[in-house]
């Protein structure tokens, strides 16, 4: 070691100071780097940890590995717990040169021993049993946890060296990205991941797909903004932030049509939720959110002859499109009338009468199926239009109560294509059946409708019926 201050140490290669290096076991090489900051320098060479072979895991033992050649190779002494920050700074300095890893679990009870041909020292002693000593069990799952962390530290730093970079190098050589899945990769994608994502695939990509409970957020809001087209992501629920939420709200993004979130109760102690999105940040998300298809969408299916739709995307606009002459002629459309969704779906932009009237000369067989769970009478009379060929109608409610005007409003305005009818409440309340009224409303409904065909009322109601 003194040769290194003389002149013929400082007058070799680094080429040459390498390749003498190649005969040292890793220990070794270890131990010469510390020497001088020349032999540090040329310890770093990649030609240097090609090969790597270890022993992890175990505890207070002492030992030695190899290397891929069977040469001696680091050894530890002490806990594992002390054994820890030196693979971290092993793996971290040389990980990413490593082509060729053998990783052998020490037994428990031993720590980076050496290898041999013995099978008993290439096994974990068996656990103790339920009735065994509680120290023991306790040393047992401390052992495992240095296990783990461990193999984690050794698998993340060699599956982060050349993949890492060829995933970076494939994100920013895309041109057309749609669908990018990378999900439990023990660390291959990192939160710098989707900065190396070019401006063409930011642009085209629809399907995210990132999971990852060991990680933080791996998408920040500045990277979503990019991708401005996302028509469906999976995140930690941890990492769906308010401020996430809010960018995918924005009406200049593509509206999000699936979301999946992923809820670990492990990773919660250093995922907290606090700064998820919020019930007023869910609200904007979904208000945001436009029909699942577009009037343009409907222009192209010309021979649609049923259609099932939420009410609230049953637009004045869409209902002129299908009034088109150039159309087959609409026979049936089931609308669903959610009255929890109304808040942030409202009934403003529907259909008017005028639509009605303009569908029905078009499509002259036309028959409607309505089902309205948990709406208001209010609600209910709005969209209950003279014109609507309605022929079903299901009201379905737990906590609001049809008014007797609205079974009169339905019973006059639905007395010729009425076919069925049903009136489903769980509650006691039922309408007014008995003030100053000389005949119950759903008689008078019964007997008006003369197409009705299948009536149900389900609660509490007492109710008689004559037909004639």
């Amino acid at each position: 070691m003194a040769l290194c201050g003389g002149v013929g140490a400082m007058a070799l290669p680094s080429e040459l100071i390498v390749h003498i290096f190649s005969f040292l076991s890793d220990r070794d090489k270890l131990r010469a780097s510390a020497v001088c900051s020349r032999w540090r320098e040329c310890l770093f060479y990649p030609a240097l940890w090609t090969e790597l072979r270890l022993r992890i895991g175990g505890r207070n033992g002492n030992g030695n590995g190899h290397n891929g050649n069977g040469r001696n190779g680091p050894n530890g002494s002490g806990s594992s717990s002390d054994e820890t920050p030196k693979l971290e700074f092993l793996m971290r300095k040389f990980g990413s040169f490593v082509r060729d890893l053998q990783l052998e679990l020490a037994p428990a009870e031993g720590n980076m021993g050496h290898l041999n041909n013995d099978p008993s020292t290439a096994r974990m002693d068996q656990p103790p049993g339920p009735d065994g000593d509680p120290q023991l069990s306790e040393r047992w799952r401390d052992a495992m946890a240095t296990y783990l962390d461990q193999v984690l530290c050794v698998f993340t730093s060699i599956r982060n060296n050349r993949i890492q970079q060829l995933l970076m190098e494939l994100l920013s050589n895309s041109r057309q990205l749609r669908w990018l899945s990378c999900s439990f990769m023990l660390g291959l994608v990192t939160p710098c991941s989707l900065a190396c994502l070019s401006n063409p695939s930011a642009e085209t990509l629809q399907h995210l797909s990132l999971l990852d409970h060991q990680l933080g957020p791996l998408i920040s809001p500045s990277e979503a903004d990019r991708l401005s087209n996302l028509r469906s992501l999976a995140l930690d629920f941890s990492d769906f932030t308010s401020e996430l939420c809010g960018l995918l709200a924005s009406p200049r993004r593509t509206p999000l049509h699936r979301l999946s979130l992923l809820l670990n109760g492990a990773a919660l102690e250093f995922k907290p939720l606090e700064g998820t999105a919020t019930d007023d940040d869910w609200k904007a998300l979904v208000i945001q959110q436009s029909p699942l298809i577009s009037p343009s969408e409907a222009d192209r299916l010309s021979n649609l002859r049923s259609l099932a739709l939420d009410f609230s995307d049953f637009t004045s606009e869409l209902c002129g499109l299908l009034a088109s002459p150039r159309r087959t002629p609409l026979h049936r459309l089931s609308l669903l009338l959610n009255g929890a969704a109304l808040e942030f779906k409202p009934l403003e932009g529907t259909a008017t009468d005028d639509d009605w009237k303009a569908l029905v000369r078009v499509s002259a067989n036309l028959r409607v199926y309505i089902m309205a769970l948990e709406v208001d009478s209010s609600e209910l009379l709005r969209v209950l239009k003279p014109s609507l060929p309605l022929e079903r109608l299901h009201l379905d409610s737990y906590s609001t109560l049809v008014t007797d005007a609205t079974l009169e409003l339905i019973s006059q305005q639905y007395n010729k294509t009425l076919t069925h009818f049903l009136l489903l409440r769980d509650g006691p309340d039922f309408p007014d059946l008995s003030v100053n009224r000389n005949e119950d409303p759903l008689v008078l409904l019964a007997w008006r409708c003369t197409q009705l065909a299948v009536l149900v009322i389900h609660g509490e109601s007492k109710l008689g019926l004559s037909r004639y």
